[in-house]
């Protein structure tokens, strides 16, 4: 254990510091450590730190939240005398890192399964009962990280993040750091820029780099993409933009990295990511947003990763389609901040996968089709967002079919090729509001215990999506019972053929021999017993067994049988 230590102002002297750790559950005192004497030079901001061995900690964990230990850290004179103490800092140890193009989490292998919240913008869901209903509810959906929607980062607008971390750490759910986006610096090249640079990042990473469940510091959201960055044929390998473009072209990832520099010097431990940014950082992230590929093609997009992949490769966002591929606007201009001249193609784009059903009425078409025409008749340009964006498109149900029609096998099939992490944006559609529940109400234990630390919000209010609203009343959409069930962490299918378990083949001719899979996954943190079984009564065949599958495994077992002659046969299987 190390004790990294910094003084606002020291006075030059000989010090000696001490420290006593002490267990969180039950503050009996545990391990205790003492500094050899040192040299302060009572220059502003010295830092200081000592190291102890302690070789059996409890580990933090996704499953053991509850390993945590107290510091208490004290500052004493040459001859032992106490001068001062630190307030008493919570850490738990554990160890992330990247190796190759996975995660580890105290040595085992774990895959990202992230949602996004606003949560460290909006003061009310920093309470100890929002951060209770949010760990609860993505946990309950199949996540096991949160990122933060302070993308933008600003200094004084984003002010929640305390209870945003601390609170989901506490519970075991892992979180990112957000630190401050280059755009907000006039060229951190600049020692002035730099320098104001380290001290915005410095004051959010001594906040929180002993919170154990923040395992990654991510910046520079939304800035550092490029040309190509979806191709399947370079996500995640050693690719880099750098290598094609002239020098002095990539002015924005030369910024990224110097900001990643300054992160990187004060906070070593963690790895770094840049949101939406291709081969930058630590990560492979994407804002991956297909429109309307075929859904095989989606689920295959990681196959040539899965062989010449060196680093792990995170969606950030990830399309289910988005929402915006229904518009008919198709660029240059990004369609979220541009207006143009645009219609929502919902039949036209719904029949690819729905077929002559796609232009069924329902009540939601037909408001929509109003609302359409009454913004752009006679051709006049308009925003998406006003056209029906997030808001009614997504109230269409042929919407939503199309949605789980990809989201039944595109969650699985990534999965199946070790995806490192996958958020599935426009999230909030998973769920439909059901009622207002108890409503909004002012909050009666607002005047209790006043002194706790934290949020303690006056009102309750019955506002925002799902995971981010403990008072309304939501049930799982159309699109959130096929995301759900391609998020859970154990997963099982009858695949493709062995080594091709995305493969979907199912068109047989009689005599001929079927090759398939049963593919189990386990995403949980520990070693998982499954028994599996398959059959098909019409042949009187039948096969079980069981398996252990590691944390973030997979197992695949061949299943083959040959089609009878007799044409009349009917087959069904089952697992």
């Amino acid at each position: 254990i190390e004790f990294d230590t910094g003084f606002a102002a020291l006075p030059a002297g000989t010090y000696r510091l001490a420290a006593e750790i002490s267990d969180a559950a039950d503050g009996k005192v545990v391990k205790e450590f003492e500094s050899k004497p040192f040299q302060a030079d009572g220059k502003p901001e010295f830092r200081y730190d000592f190291s102890g061995e302690w070789s059996n900690p409890k580990l933090w964990d996704t499953d053991t939240p509850e390993n945590c230990y107290v510091a208490r850290l004290r500052l004493l004179d040459a001859k032992g005398a106490l001068l001062d103490e630190f307030l008493p800092q919570e850490f738990g140890f554990r160890e992330f890192y990247v190796d190759g193009r996975d995660f580890y989490l105290n040595g085992k292998k774990i895959h990202l399964r992230a949602l996004v919240t606003k949560t460290p913008q909006e003061s009310d869901f920093g309470s100890e009962e929002h951060i209770e209903h949010l760990v609860n509810a993505a946990r309950g959906f199949g996540a096991n990280f949160l990122i933060g929607w302070n993308y933008s980062f600003t200094p004084g607008v984003f002010s929640y993040v305390a209870s945003f971390h601390r609170g989901t750490s506490k519970r075991g759910m892992l979180t990112s750091l957000t630190l401050p986006h280059f755009k907000d610096f006039d060229g951190l090249e600049k020692p002035e820029q730099a320098a104001a640079y380290r001290r915005q990042a410095e004051h959010l990473i001594r906040l929180y780099q002993n919170v154990p469940g923040v395992i990654m510091n991510v910046m520079n959201h939304n800035a550092t993409g490029y040309m190509g960055d979806q191709n399947p044929q370079r996500l995640g390998t050693a690719y880099r933009p750098e290598q094609a473009l002239p020098p002095g072209t990539l002015t924005r990832r030369v910024q990224a990295e110097l900001a990643e520099k300054i992160a990187r010097s004060i906070d070593p431990s963690r790895p770094i990511y840049h949101h939406e940014s291709g081969n930058l950082g630590d990560v492979f992230t994407l804002n991956c947003y297909l429109n309307w590929a075929p859904r095989q093609e989606r689920g295959d997009w990681l196959e040539n990763w899965s062989k010449d992949g060196v680093m792990p490769v995170f969606f950030v966002e990830w399309g289910l389609p988005h929402v915006a591929s229904w518009s008919s606007f198709r660029g240059p201009a990004f369609i979220w901040r541009n207006a143009g001249l645009q219609c929502l193609w919902v039949n036209e784009f719904d029949a690819a996968i729905l077929g002559e059903d796609a232009y069924r009425d329902e009540p939601a078409k037909e408001k929509l089709y109003a609302h359409q025409e009454k913004l752009i008749k006679g051709n006049r340009e308009t925003f998406f967002s006003a056209l029906g964006g997030n808001n009614v498109t997504n109230k269409v149900e042929d919407v939503n079919r199309v949605r789980a029609f990809y989201a039944a096998r595109t969650f699985r099939n990534l999965r199946s090729w070790g995806i490192a992490g996958i958020l599935p944006w426009d999230q909030f559609l998973c769920w439909d509001w059901v009622s207002n529940g108890a409503g909004s109400h002012d909050n009666p234990d607002r005047f209790k215990n006043l002194k706790r630390p934290g949020i303690v919000p006056d009102s309750i209010l019955a506002r925002g999506e799902y995971i981010n609203n403990p008072v309304a009343g939501f049930e799982l959409s159309t699109t959130g019972k096929a995301v759900h069930a391609g998020f859970t962490p154990f997963l099982g299918w009858i695949g493709g053929k062995p080594g091709e378990t995305t493969e979907a083949g199912h068109n047989y001719a009689p005599g001929e021999t079927v090759h398939k899979t049963l593919v189990m996954l386990n995403d949980t943190r520990n070693d998982a017993e499954i028994a599996w079984r398959w059959r098909i009564p019409a042949l009187k065949l039948e096969q079980s067994g069981k398996v252990t599958v590691p944390p973030a495994g997979k197992f695949e077992q061949p299943v083959e049988f040959k089609i009878p002659d007799r044409k009349s046969t009917r087959l069904n299987s089952s697992h």
